[in-house]
């Protein structure tokens, strides 16, 4: 499922978010969202926030596509997350993503496999079922 999401339009995670799909904030939000608002709640250490930022420069939506920005973003996002953080955990999930495939960081199934343990630790069942695939593809 997750496996999807990776590759799918970040327009879904920004309307998780508040945003239409035209990129901007729902007027009915209280606080609009936007990339700039999304960039310092990052920076303040929000994780979900950065995973959503990630999202965008994966796909080069509301900016330049810029994969070497998008793990950085994933990578902060995880380092940000606490261990009962779900949402926050997605950051690791994502991150895992790039290095069980490979794309834009050396292939490291070892390192997929610990960034989907923590996401699996939050709650995130997703990162659960992908542990144990990745288990099965090194053989543990």
């Amino acid at each position: 499922m997750f496996r999807r999401f990776i590759v799918a339009s970040a327009a879904g995670m920004l309307a998780c978010l508040g945003f239409g799909a035209s990129g901007r904030a729902d007027p009915s939000d209280p606080v609009p969202v936007t990339l700039e608002g999304l960039q310092q709640s990052c920076d303040g250490g929000e994780a979900v926030d950065c995973a959503a930022l990630g999202h965008l420069y994966r796909r080069g939506e509301e900016v330049p596509q810029d994969l070497s920005r998008a793990i950085a973003m994933f990578r902060r996002g995880c380092d940000l997350s606490s261990g009962a953080e779900e949402f926050g955990s997605y950051a690791c999930h994502f991150l895992a993503a790039f290095y069980e495939s490979g794309e834009g960081v050396p292939r490291d199934l070892a390192r997929a496999l610990q960034l989907y343990e923590k996401s699996c630790k939050a709650g995130n069942d997703d990162s659960c079922s992908q542990a144990r695939v990745v288990r099965l593809s090194i053989g543990n």
